[in-house]
């Protein structure tokens, strides 16, 4: 009873000190078209808003981009004149940035306060960071004007924050809520530092939106420009929600102290300039140009526009973006979209031209929504990454297609490299949304592919395509399980009993469990664990695995919150949820939650092969965020002695990889050694040719240079 008391008490002291964590790493290399992506596991961009500051308090401005689709933040450091990524930055603003962002000192402090979008207007927070860090202090639930009204902004538009009128206090441009026709002016009644408003006119520039590309200069849009409505409107009631965001950016574009504006509009695909022929008193627009005026953006909707030094010369970039908050009619193809134009003028008199990729390019970006899975589909020992997406457009509509990147490096230090952009000719199907599997669900010992797609509208299937283990596959197979778009599937087996079950995170935060019964028959078990539909918690991705390096297989969840959740009950048939925990991104010594956005997929490898399983993570942007696993559980060290034998079992020859210079000899299961020591190096591999020898299990023992030893088992088999 001693003994057995003793027992539990070493279980329970192991388990309490195994902390699951995880690091965003950016070391994995990873090559595309034969160029090193220098941010590969940034996690791409989309709809994506530009903003600095100085989040590090070293005087310089570093760079906030807010992802307007995802409601994502990520942040970057500047440092020795490049943007280097941390996402540790990203966790100290406020949970609740939504729609848009904008970055600017409204108390002249030197610091830059934070604006952002409400249901009842602007909301404000106070930048109050010291050396200490970053930190902010809400200055106005929401912004009123005339002591009273509430400074009402759509959550399309991104509204245009300058000192329009020189008195050196921040005043604000915006479309008028009511209607799409005019610009309304709030001028700061107060000094710096004020948040006091009054709106001194109601059409700034005196001039009128009356379509792409057609404005009405000093008289409302006619009957024909299809803004009647802004002639007839009478009173506050009568008029309805403009259709469509707008955005301004205000700054003095010809140094005639007033400020001008480029204006863009969600219908259209050019940014539009207005220069300001008055004062800074009185308005005057009464022309405009396609912007830049060398070279006109030209996207597909709702270019927007962004102010920033992007290659440190102290002179600011033009940067745009689509700001599309969805991808209505799946028009747009958000592969490498921003661009950045150059100044090849000064910051008083500036010169847009020559456009170039910023940032997208150099990471692992296939649109919108990537879906990443593993397998060592070449049979080298090492896994090989893949990813599925949302789709490409094509004229009949949204076609995904299945990237394969081939670990180029070994079992210990993972390198990929782009082999193919449609793995297996899958295109070639016409279906959207691929989200890949690699497993063997059919028990014939031979990998498979299982794959969700969409079909058509709101439709999707899960398909089997067979392997026939020489890298071929039969055509897909439906399996007739019920999905939808935005499910996401896992297969596992979760009863224990050798065949390949199928998990299916629901679209409103459900899990089902399809439980295989053998010849690709599944019981449905809805509901599963105790996962109910929640709807503050949608589109549910799921991975399971050893994730403290102990026996125990546990369940880890993300979900349109962008919070990853770890259940600390074993997975297995019995699993209910209960205890959980969030707190697992490891950043300066302290563990977070996480706030990677909505609408991401979970794949799970042992990409190091130390017994901790880390995390790539598809996100809404189209890219993939690598979170490596640092936890504290008993999955080995980074020091330790560690070896891979493939394939194993065998039938004549063997790589094998050992992380040391080493001494290797083979000997059987009497202790007989029957072939003499081999020197191997540190990461190569070396073959080992057992084609001679009889069928039977051998034992490969290593000793490494420094005297560590390993001994690992190996079947021969033919």
């Amino acid at each position: 009873m001693k003994y057995l008391i003793v027992l539990i008490t070493l279980f329970f002291a192991t388990t309490a000190k195994a902390q699951v964590a995880f690091a965003f790493d950016q070391t994995v290399e990873l090559r595309q078209d034969d160029e090193r992506l220098a941010r590969a596991f940034e996690g791409g961009l989309n709809s994506a808003q530009f903003q600095t500051m100085d989040l590090n308090m070293d005087g310089q401005q570093d760079l906030v981009i807010f992802h307007r689709q995802s409601g994502h933040l990520t942040t970057y450091i500047r440092q020795d004149d490049e943007w280097v990524f941390d996402p540790s930055y990203a966790f100290l603003f406020p949970t609740d940035v939504v729609n848009w962002m904008v970055l600017t000192d409204f108390d002249c402090d030197g610091k830059k306060d934070l604006f952002t979008n409400t249901t009842l207007g602007i909301k404000v927070y106070r930048n109050m960071s010291t050396s200490e860090g970053v930190a902010w202090q809400l200055a106005s639930e929401f912004l009123r004007f005339d002591q009273g009204s509430n400074l009402q902004v759509s959550a399309t538009d991104i509204p245009g924050f300058a000192d329009v009128n020189g008195d050196g206090a921040l005043d604000i441009l915006s479309y008028r809520f009511g209607s799409s026709g005019s610009i309304e002016y709030y001028q700061n009644t107060g000094s710096c530092g004020s948040l006091n408003f009054t709106r001194i006119t109601r059409n700034w520039g005196d001039f009128y939106d009356c379509g792409c590309n057609n404005f009405s200069f000093g008289q409302p849009c006619q009957e024909n420009s299809g803004e009647a409505a802004e002639k007839a409107e009478t009173s506050e009631s009568a008029v309805i929600l403009h259709a469509g965001g707008k955005t301004i950016l205000p700054f003095d574009a010809d140094n005639d102290g007033d400020i001008d504006i480029v204006a863009s509009d969600e219908l259209c695909t050019n940014l539009v300039f207005f220069e300001n022929k008055g004062t800074t008193q009185q308005a005057s627009i009464t022309d405009f140009h396609p912007f830049p005026s060398q070279d006109p953006v030209a996207f597909e909707f709702f270019p927007s526009a962004f102010l920033l030094d992007t290659d440190f010369d102290q002179v600011m970039e033009l940067v745009v973006s689509t700001n599309i908050d969805r991808n209505l009619g799946n028009r747009v193809n958000f592969t490498n979209h921003i661009q950045v134009f150059d100044n090849s003028g000064n910051n008083l008199s500036p010169i847009f031209e020559g456009k170039q990729p910023f940032l997208q390019h150099e990471m692992v970006d296939l649109g919108e929504d990537a879906y990443p899975a593993f397998w060592d589909y070449d049979a080298d020992g090492d896994l090989d990454l893949f990813v599925g997406h949302a789709g490409q457009p094509t004229p009949n509509g949204l076609v995904s297609s299945l990237w394969l990147f081939e670990n180029t490096g070994n079992r210990f230090n993972p390198s990929f490299a782009l082999a193919t952009t449609d793995f297996q000719n899958l295109s070639s199907l016409g279906y959207a949304g691929f989200k890949p599997q690699m497993a063997d669900i059919d028990n014939d010992g031979i990998t498979d592919i299982v794959l969700q797609a969409q079909t058509g509208g709101n439709s999707a299937a899960i398909f089997l395509l067979k392997g026939l283990g020489d890298g071929r596959f039969e055509t897909p197979v439906n399996l007739n399980l019920p999905t939808t778009p935005n499910s996401n599937p896992l297969v596992y087996d979760i009863d224990g009993n050798g065949l390949a079950d199928v998990l299916l995170g629901g679209a409103f935060g459900g899990l089902t469990a399809f439980i295989n019964e053998g010849n690709l028959r599944f019981r449905e078990e809805e509901q599963f664990g105790g996962f109910e539909n929640d709807f503050t918690r949608q589109v549910l991705s799921v991975a399971v695995a050893n994730w403290s390096g102990t026996s125990k297989p546990q369940l880890l969840t993300i979900d349109s919150q962008g919070a990853l959740t770890l259940y600390e009950a074993p997975f297995n048939a019995a699993f209910q949820k209960g205890p959980s925990v969030t707190t697992l991104i490891s950043e300066a010594n302290n563990l977070r939650p996480s706030r990677l956005g909505r609408s991401n997929y979970l794949a799970t490898a042992d990409l190091f092969d130390n017994g901790k399983p880390s995390l790539v993570v598809g996100t809404k942007r189209g890219g993939l965020l690598l979170l490596r696993n640092v936890g504290t559980g008993n999955g080995g060290s980074e020091n330790d002695l560690r070896v891979s034998l493939s394939p194993n079992p065998s039938a004549d020859s063997v790589r094998l990889l050992v992380n040391a210079n080493a001494m290797v000899s083979v000997v059987d299961t009497s202790g007989r050694l029957i072939s003499e020591p081999v020197a191997v190096a540190d990461a190569e591999v070396t073959t080992l040719d057992f084609s001679s020898y009889p069928v039977g299990l051998y034992l490969i023992r290593i000793v490494s240079s420094d005297g560590r030893s390993i001994t690992k088992k190996l079947l021969i088999q033919r």
